[in-house]
């Protein structure tokens, strides 16, 4: 008050009770909202609505548009240090650009339709009512009635917040897709790198090389395709394939499964879920940026893709999977497992226990030596995961198997050529004694047999 009073005289007014009451109301009031907005953490919802609000009426909105959209204002976001994001916004939050069921897009879109605020208009486009999303309604239903505005009107003060989100729908789609696809691949990089770091031993560690994620990337290109490796390797196994692939005028996002290419002991605690959502990175960045999309893998890459391919809403173009490990040979697999706690029960009475199995790798500068039991365990879900949603399989799909494949049972690729429902589906047989075909001399025959389903 004294301050007001000061100020007041300066100004050559009388200061009298009522004027600094009045100013310090308006302080107060000013100083108590600003604290209050820079507590407020930005949320999926907020953003939801945010667009609805902002969204040209007059235009449909693309689901996947509106997605791409949304994680482009969150990562917008995180330039601003005022704002403070939710951390479902963080990095995870590539999950929406996966055309999976995503449960905070798919939710809050149920809850605008039954309101009346958005309309389907086909599958893949909606219509934003906003005479419906501003309507006030009564103070009693308004939450019931248009959720939406209520969220709205949470954040409608934060003119940064605002500004960012206009700034992001204003862009051309195709800028903002480009950029959600270096988002996705930097975030995808950053997650390797950390876990090299972590795990890095002087004396084990293979180079950094070997493991890294890659992209093979022209703008001219307007295909794309995932590719990932198998079980115990990294990208470097499949570097040969994707230069190919490239070739073609394909654009190729080489994966890079979690606990792999680091060291066996960032293997051990991951889950099959794992490698399935780092596998579902390389489509989110690449489907950014192509109009046509394949998925392909070799070995377990091969079951991450049979089950990708089974949960996108939008079908995609083909499949392609090689030496797929529907069906394994290796007597340690199947017998290891089943027979483990009765081994670790007798050893236990020595203070010992069995925790990994040592094999040879065939490329040893590549895969890892060391079977850890909960890895092989996990291995197992994600083959019988794959082995149940076979026959959701309707896209086109190209299997090759080598025929005396000493690690995968080649009554694989009849399995799964027999189950799919896919219209166009081809089975090729490769002469060979070996597993990863993909860097043997018999890889010819697959990239052949690969440009020919491609019709390249």
């Amino acid at each position: 008050t004294q301050k007001a009073r000061k100020e007041f005289i300066l100004k050559g007014e009388d200061p009298t009770d009522e004027k600094v009451i009045e100013c310090c109301r308006h302080q107060l009031t000013t100083d108590m909202m600003d604290r209050i907005y820079s507590n407020i953490k930005i949320n999926f919802g907020h953003l939801f609505a945010l667009v609805l609000a902002f969204w040209d009426e007059e235009e449909t909105l693309d689901i996947n548009e509106f997605k791409t959209r949304l994680y482009m204002i969150a990562k917008t976001l995180r330039r601003f240090k005022t704002i403070k994001s939710d951390r479902e916004l963080g990095g995870e939050f590539y999950l929406i650009l996966t055309d999976e069921y995503y449960e905070p897009f798919d939710k809050a879109l149920e809850i605008a339709k039954a309101q009346g605020v958005v309309e389907l208009i086909d599958e893949r486009h909606i219509s934003i009512n906003k005479k419906v999303f501003f309507d006030e309604h009564t103070f009693t239903d308004i939450r019931i009635k248009n959720t939406f505005l209520v969220i709205y009107h949470e954040v409608a003060i934060l003119d940064q917040l605002i500004e960012c989100v206009k700034g992001v729908l204003i862009k051309p789609r195709f800028e903002l897709q480009k950029d959600a696809c270096h988002y996705v691949y930097s975030y995808d990089e950053k997650t390797f790198s950390h876990d090299y770091q972590t795990f890095y031993s002087v004396f084990y560690s293979k180079p950094k090389e070997v493991g890294k994620p890659f992209m093979l990337y022209n703008p001219d290109y307007s295909t794309g395709m995932v590719l990932s490796h198998g079980y115990k390797s990294a990208p470097k196994e499949i570097e040969d394939l994707a230069h190919f692939i490239h070739s073609l005028k394909i654009n190729v996002y080489g994966v890079r499964l979690s606990g792999h290419g680091t060291m066996p002991e960032d293997l051990r605690d991951r889950s099959w879920k794992d490698w399935y959502n780092a596998y579902n990175r390389g489509f989110a960045a690449l489907s950014q940026v192509s109009k046509k999309i394949y998925m392909a893998g070799f070995s377990t890459g091969g079951l991450l893709t049979l089950l990708a391919a089974s949960k996108k809403n939008n079908k995609v173009d083909g499949l392609i999977c090689i030496n797929t490990a529907l069906r394994l040979k290796d007597i340690k697999f199947n017998y290891v497992l089943p027979t483990v706690n009765m081994i670790n029960n007798f050893l236990a009475l020595f203070n010992a226990d069995i925790d990994y199995v040592e094999t040879e790798p065939e490329n040893p500068d590549i895969n890892y030596s060391k079977h850890y039991l909960t890895s092989v365990g996990e291995l197992k879900k994600l083959i019988e995961k794959t082995d149940e949603i076979l026959d959701h399989i309707t896209a086109p799909i190209l299997i090759i198997q080598g025929d005396e494949d000493p690690v995968v049972d080649p009554q694989s690729a009849h399995t799964i050529y027999d189950k799919v429902k896919s219209e166009k589906k081809e089975l090729v047989m490769v002469p060979s004694n070996h597993h990863v075909i993909v860097t043997r001399p018999e890889k010819e025959k697959v990239f052949e047999a690969i440009k020919n389903f491609l019709g390249c």
